[in-house]
């Protein structure tokens, strides 16, 4: 009886097929090296982008002054405005708790609220915001 209005295949028995049947095994071990590639690449990239990220909020933590800082979220805003670099100042932040860093602690939750104050508000509102009500909370001049 037809199977979906066609007959059943019957197995490969002369060398054409098997030649087909080797060709496909090829095609699919193939296939996996280059799935496998991928994996690689995507895990490079992600690599990558996390130290892309990673570097911007050096930068932005790192900033000697005032108009550094704000250069800094300028230049890299579409970077540091990802919650990849939120997730790594609230991970600083924690570490620095952790190891009864008081003073590290403050200033990586007061950068953390300053960029996300610059997410919401826009850079020149946080910034001057800020600098009114926190002037000293920075260490900057």
């Amino acid at each position: 009886m037809p199977l979906f209005g066609r007959r059943k295949s019957k197995p490969a028995t002369d060398k054409k097929e098997g030649a087909s049947l080797e060709f496909h095994i090829r095609s699919v071990d193939e296939a996996e090296e280059i799935l496998e590639a991928l994996q690689g690449l995507k895990e490079a990239q992600a690599q990558e982008e996390f130290s892309k990220v990673d570097s911007a909020v050096q930068a932005f933590f790192g900033s000697p002054s005032w108009a550094a800082c704000k250069r800094a979220v300028e230049t890299l805003r579409h970077t540091l405005f990802g919650d990849t670099a939120k997730h790594i100042l609230v991970i600083m932040a924690a570490q620095s708790r952790n190891e009864g860093d008081e003073e590290g602690e403050r200033l990586f939750r007061a950068h953390l609220d300053l960029l996300m104050r610059c997410r919401r508000d826009g850079i020149d509102a946080a910034f001057a915001r800020a600098r009114k009500q926190d002037p000293d909370t920075y260490g900057w001049s």
